[in-house]
C-alpha cells in the first residue's frame, strides 16, 4: 500500500477507501433478509459467507450486522435470530488487514485473513479453512468493485480464473463490476504520477461491456445464474446477484 500517493493503488488497496465509498453505498442495495430470501438458513443454524477484496473491513462488519437484522429498527427475524452468521474477509494487502482485525474485537462473527486469492498456495490455506470449518461452499461470497484490479493485473485469463474459483466457492454471489471506464480512470491516474502503466491495460482482449462478458463467463463457463440486479451505485457500477446451479 503507498500511503504518499493513494490514488496509484495498484491493487485498488486505497487506504482511506471508505471515507469516498461508505458502506452505505452498498448495503442499501441488499436486502437485509437476503440469507432468508436464498434459503441459506434452511435445514442449519450456521451461515459462511466470504468477502473478497475486503479492504479495511468496515462494510464486511457493516454487512454482518446488516444481516443479522442489526441495522433496523425491525426485530430480527426468527430464523437469523437463532442462526450464527459469519463473515470471514480477505484482502492481499496486510496493512489493510491489520487495521480490519481491530474490528472484530466487537464482533466475533467476522474473522478477517491477509492473502492473494490469485495464489494457488494461499487458496490451499482457504480450502483448509473449509475443511476446518465444515464449509462446503461459502452462503454467499461478495466481490465488490475487484474485477478490474484482478484484470489488469492479471489479465484475461487472470479474470476468468478468478470467476472460476470464486464460482467453485460459492452457493450464492454478489458481485459489482467496473465498467470499461473505470479501467481508463485507474491507467490515467498512473499516468499523471509517472508510474509504469498495469501490465495487461494494453493487451486485453475482454474490453468495453466488460459486465456482459463477466455475465457470460460466469453463466456458460462456471454454471451460475442471473438472479437480478439487486441496485447500480452512483459509480454507475451494477450489483449483480448470481446462483450456483449446480450445488
Amino acid at each position: 500500500m503507498d500511503d504518499s500517493e493513494p490514488g496509484a493503488a495498484k491493487y485498488g488497496n486505497f487506504i482511506n477507501y471508505y471515507q469516498f465509498n461508505p458502506p452505505e453505498s452498498r448495503l442499501k442495495y441488499i436486502p437485509d433478509t437476503i440469507l432468508v430470501d436464498l434459503g441459506c438458513l434452511e435445514g442449519k443454524n450456521e451461515v459462511h459467507c466470504l468477502d473478497i477484496g475486503c479492504n479495511s473491513g468496515d462494510l464486511t462488519v457493516a454487512l454482518c450486522h446488516h444481516m443479522q437484522g442489526e441495522s433496523n429498527d425491525k426485530p430480527p427475524i426468527k430464523a437469523v435470530k437463532e442462526s450464527v452468521i459469519k463473515i470471514l474477509g480477505i484482502d492481499k494487502d496486510k496493512h489493510l488487514i491489520d487495521r480490519a482485525k481491530e474490528k472484530t474485537t466487537e464482533n466475533k462473527c467476522v474473522e478477517f485473513r491477509c492473502m492473494d486469492i490469485m495464489s494457488d498456495k494461499e487458496l490451499t490455506w482457504l480450502k483448509s479453512y473449509q475443511n476446518d470449518n465444515r464449509i462446503e461452499r461459502y452462503d454467499l461470497t461478495f466481490c465488490f468493485s475487484i474485477t478490474m484490479w484482478i484484470h489488469l493485473n492479471y489479465g484475461d485469463e487472470g479474470l476468468k480464473q478468478f470467476l472460476s474459483t470464486v464460482s467453485q466457492l460459492s452457493r450464492h454471489l454478489i458481485i459489482e463490476p467496473q465498467p470499461w471506464k473505470c479501467y481508463r480512470s485507474a491507467a490515467r491516474r498512473l499516468r499523471k504520477l509517472n508510474r509504469n502503466d498495469f501490465d495487461h491495460f494494453k493487451t486485453l482482449e475482454w474490453q468495453h461491456a466488460i459486465e456482459e462478458k463477466i455475465n457470460d463467463y460466469l453463466v456458460f463457463h462456471c454454471k451460475m445464474r442471473l438472479v437480478k440486479q439487486l441496485g447500480e451505485t452512483h459509480w454507475d457500477r451494477k450489483i449483480l446477484l448470481y446462483v450456483h446451479t449446480v450445488i
